[in-house]
C-alpha cells in the first residue's frame, strides 16, 4: 500500500548571502584590507558569475554558462562581460558589499 504522506521540505538555518560569501571567500581573501567598495564588488561579480553559471548549468543539464565563464576568464576582460548582458544571470547589487570589512575578508582567510 502506498503512503499518502508528503515529505516535509527542510531548509537550511543559514541565509543565502552567508553561503555566497563563504563561496566567494577564496577571492575575498586576496583583497587588501584597504580595498575600495568598487574593487570588492568587481571581485564579487566574478563569484556571482561562477555561482550563477554552476546553478544554470545544473538546471539546463549542460556546461554552456561555465564554458562562457572560462572563456571570459582566459582572455582580457571586455568592457561589458557576457554575464552582465544575460537576462537569466543575476548581477550583484551594491548593497551586498555594505558592511563588508577587513574582518569579513579575514574570516574568508579562515573559511577557505
Amino acid at each position: 500500500m502506498k503512503s499518502n504522506k508528503r515529505q516535509q521540505a527542510t531548509y537550511p538555518d543559514r541565509k543565502i548571502s552567508e553561503t555566497f560569501l563563504d563561496f566567494a571567500a577564496p577571492l575575498l581573501a586576496t583583497m587588501p584590507d584597504d580595498a575600495t567598495e568598487a574593487r570588492v564588488e568587481k571581485v564579487l561579480s566574478i563569484a556571482f558569475a561562477v555561482w550563477n553559471g554552476i546553478v544554470l548549468d545544473g538546471v539546463n543539464g549542460n556546461e554552456s554558462y561555465m564554458t562562457k565563464v572560462r572563456e571570459q576568464a582566459s582572455t582580457n576582460p571586455s568592457p561589458r562581460p557576457w554575464w552582465q548582458n544575460s537576462r537569466s544571470v543575476s548581477v550583484p547589487c551594491s548593497g551586498m558589499t555594505r558592511g563588508l570589512s577587513a574582518s569579513t575578508r579575514s574570516h574568508a582567510n579562515t573559511a577557505s
